[in-house]
């Protein structure tokens, strides 16, 4: 849809950004089957360092989303399950959707993606915490940072989130930091 695909093009870089960070931690030169891409373990990282899983979706949802892309392309793929960047998008997307609903055994619908609009993605973005405009430096220091935090740290952070989830799936999500500001 347009009003999504607006949104996709503006915060574009950043998925890159993380996309990149993200394919590279489990690049392995040593196989035949090395690429730079995501693998379930660094989407599993992915969504763990930015406060998703556990908090907006479950791991059985984490595994549909992920399954659902890249097993559908093992045939052209020699039988390896992986993301590039354009499936990455496309579980962003997914995720957007799923981490509007309660139910952390629901599954997708088509009447879902439908009904999902530009402004449920934006959302789902600001709560990643993606920043307009884009400052490459900045992206990769905040990824870093998520990347660093210790088992206490990200626990905080997710007890934090976790306080404000229901303002996020009321769709009135505002990071309280910036509000400060």
């Amino acid at each position: 849809r347009e009003d999504v695909n607006k949104i996709f093009e503006k915060y574009k870089k950043h998925l890159k950004t993380i996309y990149d960070v993200y394919s590279k931690i489990g690049y392995n030169k040593i196989s035949f089957y090395s690429k730079e891409c995501i693998r379930l373990n660094e989407f599993k990282q992915f969504l763990i360092n930015f406060g998703i899983l556990g908090l907006l979706i479950s791991p059985d949802q984490m595994n549909w989303v992920f399954n659902k892309i890249a097993k559908d392309k093992q045939s052209e793929r020699d039988s390896q399950a992986y993301l590039y960047f354009d499936d990455f998008q496309i579980c962003i997307c997914m995720l957007a959707i799923f981490s509007r609903f309660t139910e952390r055994s629901r599954k997708l619908l088509p009447s879902d993606m439908d009904s999902t609009n530009g402004e449920t993605v934006e959302y789902f973005f600001k709560f990643l915490g993606l920043k307009l405009p884009y400052q490459k430096l900045e992206m990769e220091n905040f990824i870093n940072d998520r990347r660093a935090l210790t088992m206490k740290n990200l626990l905080e952070l997710q007890r934090k989130i976790k306080n404000n989830i229901n303002e996020y799936k009321n769709g009135q999500y505002v990071d309280k930091e910036e509000e400060k500001k």
